[in-house]
């Protein structure tokens, strides 16, 4: 409540209070119970329905007299309602201090805002219905002027038409004075009565015409003092209806910033809660695996304690059997010697147990004396270098890795790439055939061997349509095979053309994608940056956004080059892609570089798209 309300309640003791805690007031002229009552200029107050009657009558106060009497605007409630809005931003602040866990910050958080939002809805309704009030009552007070405007200009036209009949009336009057004087000249003995006759008549007319004069000007000078009065509180309703807006804009935007809040904070809440189910996945496949070693080594044990079962047998057969001494001693000397075969395999099952609970090896493990290099060199990058070499009689592809020592940490990230890559089979993907997991020395991976690189030939020559539309759809169907891995998608992160190796299958070229298990490896082990960033996508950088679209990005810029012959180039990207004569491709490149992840194909659809282009052989040709 306002100061000025406050002092309308309080300062006029010439209005009763029936209750002082209500603020109840008693109308002097209808004896009603009101919560508020309307305010002269001469401080007397009376209710809305009084004060109207007697505008409508007269204007003057209904007890004293007095002329110019005046509303009060009643803007109380209103007010209330925008002070309401005001603390709720500070409950949200504090409400953020406090020191939970995570996940119940996040929750009591989630809670407040949506309370928040809840009052702050409360209170929007209370705004809207106060502004339909007002605007109800401006609709009502325009019209009321415009009502009186209208009264006001027929009055003006009725004294227009009032002073065109005074002076029709003095032209009448001239012309009688004009038949005198005639009358005169024919006969001068009746000009002294025609003379006051016609005084007598223009006198009368003078006092009607100044009678109706009189008149019409007090009409129009009330008609003037209404229409200032409504166009005032017309002007002051416009102020009031602003005044509300802006509350109301004010109030919207509050709203907006805490439902953005809510929004961002119901997203980390994902983020976290799909990090708890992904935890919970691995505690779960370490606890079977933990489950399956401890049956095994109950099972060991169970027969070690049968061994020993089976010698305490033997103790007391020997104790019964005293009665001959070379039986004694021969049975004595067998059950020794069962004993220490008995000692010998329980120490073997021991050790054995010890060693399966310890750690299960792998089928990917590969000893580094299986493994022989040669001094070929098939290429190099930031993480090492590729070498031939052989391994049981087969010749081989050896990435050998530059000063990569295993930690506790990296061992287990190694372990399950690992395991990661040796699942995958695909005749798309470059086959792992296993690694070394040596603790001292950098690790040696071991792949088939392929004829050469998709980059190496783009250096040489260019690409025939058939070739780039085949070597795209082997590429595609690779990552195809790895997103669609369950129960988490296996994301490649380093598309490029060198990691794309080439075979011939009938004079014509084949693909396989490479490094797709020691991509992300690479990444996290090392503090050199792998890959290269014309071929990353604009989210590549933030871990939490990554999903399998920035490998449909590579494959837009991977498509480009082969058709352009070009290595990519950030800073002339959209004047490469133009340059690609087929249409079709050229469409599916622009969709596959869109900077928002969702608005870019799967990998499937790009399948699709190409499949389409393979069958129509005009497509494949076909330029812009």
């Amino acid at each position: 409540m306002t100061d000025s309300s406050k002092k309308a309640d309080d300062d006029f003791l010439d209005v009763p209070k029936l209750d002082k805690e209500d603020k109840k007031y008693l109308c002097p002229i209808c004896g009603y119970q009101f919560a508020r009552l309307m305010r002269s200029k001469c401080q007397h107050r009376f209710c809305g329905s009084c004060i109207d009657a007697a505008f409508e009558h007269r204007r003057e106060c209904p007890t004293c007299t007095e002329d110019y009497y005046c509303r009060v605007t009643a803007e109380v409630e209103t007010e209330r309602a925008f002070q309401d809005l005001m603390p709720l931003s500070g409950n949200v602040c504090r409400r953020e201090s406090q020191t939970l866990s995570k996940q119940e910050n996040h929750a009591h958080l989630v809670a407040e805002l949506q309370a928040c939002l809840v009052k702050q809805q409360r209170n929007c309704n209370v705004l809207e219905a106060s502004v339909a009030t007002e605007k109800k009552r401006f609709e009502a007070e325009r019209n009321r002027c415009e009502e009186l405007e209208a009264s006001l200009e027929a009055k003006t036209i009725r004294c227009n038409e009032l002073e065109t009949s005074i002076e029709a009336k003095t032209i009448r009057c001239e012309e009688l004075e004009a038949s005198l004087e005639a009358k005169t000249i024919r006969s001068e003995e009746p000009e002294a009565s025609l003379e006051a006759e016609r005084s007598k008549y223009c006198e009368l007319q003078a006092t009607s015409a100044q009678k109706e004069r009189n008149k019409v000007q007090r009409s129009a000078s009330e008609n003037l003092r209404r229409a200032t009065y409504l166009r005032t509180s017309f002007a002051e309703a416009q102020r009031t209806n602003m005044r509300l807006q802006a509350s109301l804009n004010e109030s919207q935007c509050t709203i907006n910033q805490l439902q953005d809040s809510l929004e961002e904070s119901q997203a980390f809440l994902e983020v976290e809660r799909c990090r708890v189910t992904q935890l919970q996945a691995s505690l779960d496949e370490e606890q079977r695996r933990f489950n399956r070693q401890e049956t095994e080594y109950n099972q060991l044990r169970n027969a070690l304690e049968e061994v020993q079962r089976t010698n305490q047998r033997m103790q007391i057969e020997l104790t019964e059997e005293r009665g001959s001494r070379q039986e004694i001693e021969r049975q004595q000397q067998e059950a020794q010697n069962m004993l220490r075969v008995a000692e010998r395999t329980a120490n073997e099952l021991q050790t054995r147990c010890e060693e399966l609970v310890r750690q299960q090896r792998p089928d990917w493990i590969l000893t580094r004396n299986e493994i022989a290099l040669s001094d070929r060199i098939i290429g190099s990058g930031a993480w090492g270098e590729v070498l031939e070499g052989t391994f049981r009689g087969c010749t081989v592809a050896v990435k050998r890795i530059h000063q990569l020592i295993l930690s506790p940490h990296n061992r287990r990230l190694f372990e399950r790439e690992m395991n990661m890559a040796s699942r995958c089979r695909h005749p798309c993907l470059l086959q792992f055939i296993g690694a070394t997991a040596d603790d001292a020395v950098s690790p040696l991976f071991v792949t088939e061997l392929l004829e050469t690189t998709l980059r190496s030939v783009l250096e040489v020559r260019g690409l025939e349509p058939a070739e780039i539309l085949a070597i795209a759809l082997d590429v595609a169907r690779g990552l195809n095979y790895l997103h669609l891995n369950h129960p988490d998608p296996i994301i490649h992160r380093d598309i490029n053309s060198g990691n794309v190796l080439l075979w011939r299958q009938n004079n014509s070229w084949r693909a396989k994608v490479s490094d797709y298990g020691t991509a992300n490896f690479f990444r996290q082990c090392s503090t050199v940056s792998p890959g290269a960033p014309a071929y990353s996508a604009p989210e590549a950088s933030d871990v939490a956004q990554q999903t399998s679209k920035i490998d449909v990005f590579s494959f837009g810029i991977l498509l480009c080059e082969m058709n352009i012959r070009e290595l990519p180039d950030l800073s002339e990207r959209n004047l490469q892609v133009a340059m690609v004569s087929n249409q079709r491709q050229r469409e599916l490149i622009q969709r596959c570089l869109l900077r928002n992840p969702d608005a870019r194909p799967c990998i499937g659809e790009v399948i699709d798209i190409l499949l389409r282009s393979r069958e129509d052989p005009i497509s494949i040709n076909e330029t812009s």
